[in-house]
């Protein structure tokens, strides 16, 4: 159906209508013909199809205005209309009755020469009947006419002559353009609606707007959801007639803006805001805008994920930890367990032993898997900035700091798991900034001011004893309490040799797809080397051994020289048993100055407790430190 219909009264009048059309080639409107009622009911149809502006005259005119809920034009007489139609009757002497709706009436008193004693009018209501006024007429000797479409049916019926006053096709174009208008309008009105509903549907908030009666006059998809609520239970109402808004009412009647007041809203925690809306200092009605605290903070979190990034997960479960022995079985069901709660956890062994294999295993076994896990090694992070660097940052807290200031690891973390490897490697004042974010759950960024609070489930790890530690002072004694509530203890690789095997084959696998090495093995020599072989480095000195090895074999099996290094530093005894040989006046047989290097760094590692102190005893600063560290390790 067409967005315009137009309900002619008579066929001259559809001729007309179905010309102008044709003419200026108008394709948005349907011309109907009917008069009064029959003219209603086609108009109805037309609307329920979808036309939503009606056009006619007369007599139809008035009854489609009066009973259909949708916009109504009329076809208006104009003085030249009239003076085309009926001039050269009222120049006559006869009497002639002129009848018709207010409408015709109007026109017709507007030319003055129908100013004459010859010419009676009579304006018709939209109840009257008629035919009496007819006869009436007649009773007083009037036999001829000019009226609408109803007076002129009538009129033939009881044979008297009657005429009709015709629209021009001018009158027709000007109402038609009035049409095209409004439609036009509704339109853009129509897209502004649709536009204003998408963003109130689309804002995270519930939203709900009140006249200056506190009749509510909108109403969002989140608040329907938030109140669990159909919009057309609230708008028309009072917001005071609403019981599930009588909560609301406190902030509502506040006369200034309020802005995320906390209120107990039907039992739930929710952030409101309240924004009277004054017009020239008159009260036009008021917004009333809320949210769940506890979604809020959902929201809150996924705005940092989006931020942030989401290059902080975790890669391994529990299952991928490698192994045969019931020592670690035993370590794997106290660390699925363990998963199951929040409480703070300490992973203690030595160095290579998996601590961060079991951090990402339970906190991808926990409710949080599905948020960040964020690894900081405290032992790699310079002192001067520990803090910022856990913390954060706000703009200009020192000199290089970033615009705009910077997020710390535990914001990183919200929602998930944070873990602190090497934390004896913690300053002490760190320390005990550490131990008031596990007491309060909330930080306050270096340089700032504002408390931002946290959800973060704390795991830590530490290859020292940490009670020995604070026995001698160098680890705070009341965070030892808070982070070792729920202790896991990670064995050497020399106490569970059981797990050789497996570890062997599955490194193996790993590195000979990686070299494309597929179809390599060991000898048996190095299965006996391996299996009798210590540990210093645990695991991680195994898979570094296998990788020499699939790198090094040119055999399909890997030989002991594959996997044995030419100058063995990391065995002292080896060393002790090197003897000083002079070759033609060169000591080619002893060790290199960076062999040398390397175990005298070793040996200090064993008598010292910090990399601090190490690194003043070398008398080179922490960075170089973690360089040599590093290369040894290769």
């Amino acid at each position: 159906m067409a967005g315009i219909v137009f309900i002619s009264p008579y066929q001259e009048l559809t001729n007309t209508v179905n010309r102008v059309i044709e003419k200026y080639q108008i394709t948005n409107m349907e011309v109907l013909e009917g008069n009064l009622d029959q003219g209603l009911i086609l108009a109805q149809k037309a609307v329920n199809d979808g036309a939503t502006i009606v056009i006619s005259r007369g007599g139809t005119y008035k009854l489609l205005k009066s009973k259909l809920h949708t916009i109504v034009l009329e076809l208006k007489l104009t003085i030249f209309d009239i003076e085309n139609s009926i001039g050269t009757i009222v120049k006559s002497e006869e009497d002639i009755a002129i009848m018709g709706y207010d409408n015709m009436i109007q026109a017709y008193r507007m030319l003055a020469n129908l100013n004459h004693d010859h010419i009676h009018i009579h304006q018709l209501q939209y109840d009257e009947k008629v035919e009496p006024y007819i006869k009436n007429f007649v009773k007083k000797g009037i036999h001829s006419f000019i009226g609408d479409t109803i007076v002129t049916e009538h009129c033939r019926r009881l044979g008297y002559p009657c005429q009709i006053i015709a629209s021009s096709d001018e009158s027709v174009k000007m109402v038609i353009d009035d049409a095209q208008a409004v439609l036009e309008g509704q339109k853009k009105e129509s897209e502004f609606n649709k536009r204003y509903t998408a963003l109130m549907d689309s804002v995270h908030d519930g939203f709900i707007a009140t006249d200056e009666k506190e009749t509510v006059i909108a109403c969002n998809l989140m608040a329907e959801k938030i109140l669990n609520l159909d919009k057309n239970h609230l708008i028309g109402k009072t917001i005071r007639s609403v019981p599930e808004l009588k909560d609301f009412l406190k902030i509502y009647s506040e006369e200034e803006t309020v802005i995320e007041e906390l209120a107990l809203i039907d039992g739930r925690n929710m952030a409101v805001s309240n924004v009277p809306i004054q017009v020239q200092n008159v009260n036009r009605g008021s917004v009333l805008i809320f949210q769940e605290v506890a979604t809020l903070q959902k929201f809150e979190n996924k705005i940092r994920k989006k931020v942030l990034g989401t290059g902080f997960a975790a890669k391994y479960l529990l299952s991928d930890i490698k192994h045969s022995s019931r020592i670690m079985r035993e370590c794997i069901i106290r660390a699925k367990k363990y998963s199951q709660y929040d409480s703070t956890i300490l992973i203690e062994g030595a160095t290579g032993v998996g601590k961060e294999l079991f951090a990402q295993g339970i906190h991808n076994q926990s409710s949080r898997r599905h948020q960040p896990f964020v690894a900081v090694n405290c032992a790699a992070l310079p002192e001067s900035l520990i803090e910022s660097e856990l913390f954060g940052y706000e703009e200009g807290a020192f000199t290089g700091s970033r615009k705009g200031g910077r997020p710390g690891m535990f914001e990183m973390a919200h929602n998930g798991t944070i873990f602190l490897d090497e934390i004896s490697e913690l300053p002490l004042q760190t320390q005990g900034h550490l131990l008031r974010v596990l007491q309060e759950r909330q930080i306050v960024r270096v340089g700032g001011t504002s408390i931002v609070p946290i959800d973060v489930r704390i795991i830590c790890a530490s290859n020292k004893n940490l009670e020995k530690e604070a026995a001698a002072g160098r680890f705070r004694e009341d965070l030892l309490y808070r982070v070792n509530i729920l202790s896991l203890k990670i064995p050497h690789l020399d106490e569970r040799k059981e797990d050789i095997p497996i570890l062997m084959n599955f490194y193996l696998s790993k590195y000979s797809t990686k070299y494309d090495k597929k179809g390599l093995g060991f000898s048996e020599e190095v299965v006996e080397y391996l299996t009798d072989y210590h540990y210093k480095g645990n695991v991680r000195e195994l898979e570094g051994l296998i990788e020499r090895g699939v790198i090094l074999a040119d055999d399909d099996k890997i030989a002991l020289a594959d996997i044995q290094k030419e100058s063995s530093v990391n065995d002292s005894v080896q060393l002790e048993k090197t003897e000083i040989k002079s070759v033609e006046g060169l000591f080619a047989d002893l060790p290199t100055l960076k062999a040398l290097e390397e175990e005298y760094i070793a040996y200090l590692q064993n008598k010292v407790a910090t990399t601090n102190e190490l690194s003043e005893i070398l008398g080179i600063n922490r960075s170089t430190l973690y360089r040599k560290l590093n290369e040894n390790k290769k």
